[in-house]
């Protein structure tokens, strides 16, 4: 579309160089408005070479660089033709020979740009293509329009006979845009050309505003209002773009913390329970510990094993397994309501659970609790305590422990009396 649209203002300023040589006669001291878009047809060109191609801009950001592209436009004209539009030429302008070395100089920085981009190889088909077709016309037009310039600045009479090799460039550009579409993607890209490819998207923004702040700076003792005028809008557009982009940023860093959060909960979650994972447990024991150790506030740690889990496995099956397993975790969370007292998923048949800042005896009286809650779930077995699903409980105390491992080796040891006296009971240690 940019492309398109260069390809417009320079059908309009042709039209409009006839209709200002037949009907409207301008003066030479006046500067005509054919000349000032001549200048203006390299704007799109130039917006569509820096602009981003890593990720998608918003629509803001066009119209941000084009107004800074159009203030660098806009101080080349005056450089060239000596004022500004539709007024009367009060210095001198540049010579034909000048002007020459300046368009030629112009349309070199696109055709570099277009050839940077296609060198960087972008992934999808249609840029690459795009950038590739673009090359080419650029770089004929830049042999052609300066040759065409010479020698109609140097010939004595018009070189009528050669005013064919001007539109050798658009045919070209026709004959492109009439290919059809390659089947081959490009080849795979480079680290240094996707390097390239950032370079030359963070860079572009940053070049406008200043080039633009140079050349108003530069014109400041002929036009300064002009000049002052133009600082300003470049400032104003560069730093709205700016602000966008912190906004943009900092609402991507909210979206990213949100979103590692929700990783960093999924990684502590079991998948089959819904409860926390070993990992949880160890992160929590960790925390429990130091703050008992800060405060002095005891907490106990419950180690909770389903009783001949095996058997119930192999009679019943896996899928009777699981749902016994979410069973008793479900039974085990519903006796605690505070929500710093969690229960996790130890391993296989076995959870665990830690109780903030409980002595002894409402320790054992929580302990307890669950035993009665898995008992009345009534879940299906066959062992030698019965036809329900029972649990055995192992209890350590955090101030009878000198570490966090030790306690978890006493609620252990305890997990393993209660099995030794028979299951289905509750072991402190």
């Amino acid at each position: 579309m940019l492309l398109a649209t260069a390809e417009l203002i320079l059908f309009i300023t042709r039209f409009e160089v006839g209709i200002e040589y037949v009907f409207l006669h301008f003066p030479h001291n006046i500067t005509a408005p054919s000349d000032f878009l001549a200048f203006l047809w390299v704007l799109p060109v130039i917006l569509a070479s820096g602009a981003p191609t890593e990720t998608r801009p918003l629509r803001l950001f066009y119209w941000l660089d084009g107004i800074q592209i159009a203030l660098i436009i806009l101080f080349l004209y005056v450089m060239t033709n000596g004022e500004l539009p539709l007024t009367e030429i009060q210095q001198n302008p540049f010579s034909g020979y000048h002007t020459i070395h300046l368009e030629w100089l112009g349309q070199g920085l696109m055709a570099l740009m277009a050839l940077l981009r296609w060198q960087t190889k972008p992934a999808d088909l249609r840029q690459h293509l795009f950038w590739k077709n673009a090359s080419l016309f650029l770089c004929v037009d830049l042999l052609v329009e300066p040759l065409y310039n010479i020698i109609n600045l140097y010939s004595a009479e018009q070189p009528v006979r050669l005013q064919f090799i001007m539109a050798m460039p658009l045919l070209l550009l026709v004959m492109l845009a009439l290919r059809p579409l390659p089947l081959n993607p490009p080849s795979v890209r480079t680290t240094r050309q996707r390097d390239l490819a950032l370079l030359i998207d963070n860079a572009s923004p940053v070049l406008y505003p200043v080039v633009a702040v140079s050349l108003s700076i530069a014109f400041a003792h002929l036009h300064l209002r002009l000049s002052l005028t133009a600082i300003a809008i470049s400032l104003l557009a560069y730093g709205t773009r700016t602000t966008f982009l912190q906004m943009r940023l900092y609402r991507m860093q909210i979206k990213m913390e949100k979103t590692q959060e929700k990783l960093e909960q999924l990684t502590l979650i079991d998948p089959l329970t819904g409860i926390g994972n070993r990992r949880d447990f160890d992160r929590h024991l960790k925390n429990a510990w130091r703050k008992s150790q800060k405060g002095n506030k005891s907490f106990a740690l419950l180690i909770v094993d389903v009783d001949f889990f095996k058997i119930l496995n192999d009679v019943y099956g896996h899928t009777e397994g699981d749902h016994c397993l979410r069973s008793i975790a479900c039974a085990l969370q519903s006796v605690f309501r505070n929500d710093e007292d969690r229960v996790t998923r130890f391993g296989g048949e076995e959870f665990a659970a830690i109780v903030l800042g409980e002595n002894r005896t409402v320790a054992l009286s929580i302990a307890e609790r669950m035993l009665r809650a898995v008992a009345a779930l009534e879940l299906r077995t066959e062992t030698p305590l019965g036809n329900h699903v029972t649990v055995s409980i192992g209890l350590s105390l955090s101030n009878q422990a000198h570490s966090a491992a030790e306690l978890l080796q006493k609620a252990d040891a305890a997990l393993y009396k209660a099995k030794r006296l028979g299951r289905n009971r509750v072991v402190a240690l």
